[in-house]
């Protein structure tokens, strides 16, 4: 029988280790398993960027709902912690923008390496004064996935981008990300057989929420 991963399945896969590393972050932070671990949900989640922008029905909306969700839990972040950095999602939200002015230089041959230029530009120096979550190279991993349709070679790009990444990042322990690769290997396609859309949504600040929770009453243990 052949074994194949619906999006949800993924998904389902990426916020399960997404929950490990920051449980590990948080609660036992000396315990390198837990990051190693959630090695494998970045790499989910930006595959899964790409496969979203490619099949939405409104790209406006899909945006925003990224992007809000991001801003919301980057802020409540900055107050708890006092220090300013912005979350995956804010990450991804730049992918997002980024893949939608490719679609659009496309229709555009005369300015259309320009226009990439000014973006590549202008995001690069975005992440390098504003400290998003991997920063500009973990922007681009959506990015170089959307550039096919045909599977092997989506794979393959998939694959140098997360290399790229990882030789980009000074962090012996991102060499772990490549732990996804089997999972998205087995990806069909398909979304499944629910919409869980809101329910993934809203698991990201929950998650958060439940994790700092549980610190709270270990420390007053």
């Amino acid at each position: 029988m052949k074994i194949q991963l619906t999006g949800n399945s993924l998904k389902v896969i990426a916020m399960v280790t997404m929950f490990i590393d920051h449980f590990g972050i948080l609660i036992f932070p000396d315990v390198t398993l837990f990051r190693i671990v959630g090695r494998v949900s970045f790499p989910i989640y930006a595959y899964l960027i790409a496969e979203g922008c490619k099949y939405t029905k409104n790209r406006v909306k899909y945006f925003l709902q990224v992007f809000i969700l991001g801003l919301i839990c980057s802020v409540v972040f900055m107050v708890m912690e006092r220090y300013i950095f912005f979350c995956i999602l804010i990450t991804f939200s730049i992918s997002i923008l980024m893949i939608y002015l490719l679609d659009y230089v496309k229709k555009s041959l005369k300015s259309r390496w320009i226009l990439l230029t000014l973006a590549l530009a202008g995001t690069f120096f975005l992440c390098k004064y504003v400290e998003v979550d991997y920063g500009f190279f973990g922007a681009l991993v959506p990015i170089i996935t959307y550039l096919t349709d045909r599977k092997p070679y989506k794979f393959l790009l998939f694959t140098l981008s997360l290399i790229v990444l990882i030789l980009a990042v000074d962090n012996s322990i991102q060499i772990y990300c490549l732990l996804s690769l089997p999972f998205i290997l087995l990806y069909n396609g398909k979304r499944g057989k629910y919409n869980l859309k809101k329910f993934f949504y809203l698991f990201y600040p929950s998650h958060f929420v439940v994790i700092y929770a549980l610190s709270i009453i270990l420390a007053m243990l």
